[in-house]
């Protein structure tokens, strides 16, 4: 009896073991008999998870990143020749495709007679004569939905700003792209090579096994904790307020990157740490004024580029190729420029916690992938759940350290405006650009009631410190 009970045992085991790899099986092959159909025989490719969280965002919401560029004189023959140039660059066939939505999931389809012109246009508003004229416009630009029967981006020219230039602003739907291959595409339009400063994964070996080995154990605890702590601040709370869907962008700069560096050589601090310390403090300002709150910490949400450093067999893609992940940063309020120990004790609590964090950051390229496995719909889910967490999404764009020129066209400046997006919808970041650097706010109405107040105190804290420690020789 117990060997016939053992025996049935065994091959109920079997059975059911059986009954799972066939049923793995069979899933596996409705997956990709359905690749291979929607592929090959009608012709789409699916959007990654991380892309396709972007499309039909949510009401007030807007998924579209925008560059400002301040170029010679130029006319919309001007704008086209230069986009001819982008669209037949490698990689960047999404350019020429629109997003489909097929039964929840999301595809990139063949623009039918695909043309350039039809995504370029003129802005009705005549002559402008400063850059926040320009962000203003922007601002409304940045709301307006993209025409779905075409590939979800547009470039709206200003063809008149100051005596001698125009302004061009360039939209892509993120789904197309993030901030980093769009300032890479957009920088090799150029007719002049250009000398672009980015941050990429290195191509090792060795970290490829630390990073899908190692890493896992040893950071998931500190990540799922992290994804768990609630993170919305009650300083930016929505207050039952619904997002009015109205984005109010402003900047402090341009400022010269050598006046900064002589700024930060004089008290032995980097260019980022300086900027980060002083944007922390101008936020302090503007939270104890404008709602009488001692906020002490805030949490920003940092996009982190995950490609590997492109090559020549390897280039940039027009693609989503980053994570995001969050840093609770001190608020330091820097009272007297004059005594910079503030503004050092600011830097000081600001990149101990960075690096602290930083081993975390490594773990997200593998967190980026296992996402992948998730359907269209639980992917919108979770980034929606994310993107909703986060009070603040701040970056950093590098550009071009050597001049762009556009069709013979001299580009004197170039500035991006990350998306805001989630229930906070507010966005802070920092653009460069060859000698040129600016401090951007985006947001929503209905969350900051005014960041121009916010770069305000950017551009009053950095000239302070440009006229007090600006100007003094160096060792002093």
């Amino acid at each position: 009896i117990v060997l016939y009970l053992l025996r049935a045992a065994i091959a109920l085991t079997l059975f059911i073991l059986l009954d799972i790899w066939i049923a793995v099986l069979v899933i596996v092959g409705y997956f990709i008999t359905k690749w291979c159909y929607f592929r090959y025989v009608l012709g789409l490719q699916m959007l990654t998870n991380i892309s396709a969280s972007f499309p039909d965002p949510d009401k007030g919401n807007s998924s579209t990143i925008v560059g400002v560029a301040i170029v010679e004189r130029a006319t919309i023959r001007d704008a086209k020749r230069l986009f001819e140039v982008f669209c037949s660059l490698p990689k960047s066939e999404h350019m020429r495709k629109k997003v489909v939505n097929i039964l929840g999931n999301y595809y990139w389809q063949d623009e039918e007679n695909f043309d350039v012109m039809a995504h370029i246009r003129v802005a009705d508003c005549g002559k402008l004569n400063s850059r926040q004229e320009i962000y203003d416009i922007m601002g409304n630009e940045m709301q307006k939905p993209m025409n779905k029967f075409r590939s979800p981006w547009e470039v709206v020219l200003i063809e008149e700003f100051g005596e001698k230039e125009s302004a061009m602003f360039i939209k892509f739907e993120h789904s197309i792209g993030d901030g980093v291959s769009l300032q890479w595409f957009i920088s090799h339009t150029s007719d002049v090579k250009p000398h672009v400063m980015q941050r990429f994964m290195p191509r090792s070996l060795k970290m490829r096994i630390l990073k899908y080995t190692l890493f896992p154990f040893l950071f998931i605890p500190a990540i799922i904790k992290s994804a768990i702590t609630p993170k919305d601040n009650s300083i930016l709370s929505h207050r039952g307020r619904p997002l009015s869907g109205q984005k109010v962008t402003s900047a402090a700069g341009p400022y010269q990157l050598d006046e900064l560096k002589r700024v930060c050589k004089n008290l032995n601090v980097t260019i980022n740490n300086f900027l980060l310390a002083v944007i922390l403090s101008a936020l302090k300002g503007y939270f104890e004024e404008a709602h009488q709150t001692n906020q002490k910490d805030i949490c920003l949400g940092i996009p982190y580029n995950l490609r590997e450093e492109p090559n020549e067999n390897n280039p940039v893609s027009l693609s989503n190729e980053f994570s995001l992940f969050f840093l609770k940063l001190p608020l330091q309020k820097i009272e007297q420029v004059a005594n910079s120990k503030p503004l050092l004790k600011a830097i000081s609590r600001t990149t101990n916690k960075q690096l602290r964090d930083w081993l975390k950051v490594q773990m997200f390229d593998y967190l980026a992938i296992v996402n992948e496995i998730f359907p269209h719909k639980l992917a919108r889910i979770n980034c929606k759940n994310g993107a909703d967490s986060t009070p603040m999404v701040f970056t950093n764009v590098a550009g071009s350290r050597t001049p762009l020129y556009w069709d013979g066209k001299k580009v004197s400046d170039i500035v991006y405006f990350a998306p805001a997006m989630g229930k906070n919808s507010i966005n802070l970041s920092v653009a460069s650009y060859c000698n040129n650097i600016s401090i951007l706010a985006n947001a929503d109405t209905n969350r900051m009631d005014d960041p121009q107040e916010v770069t305000k105190r950017v551009r009053s804290l950095i000239n302070e410190y440009i006229k007090v420690f600006g100007n003094k020789f160096e060792g002093k």
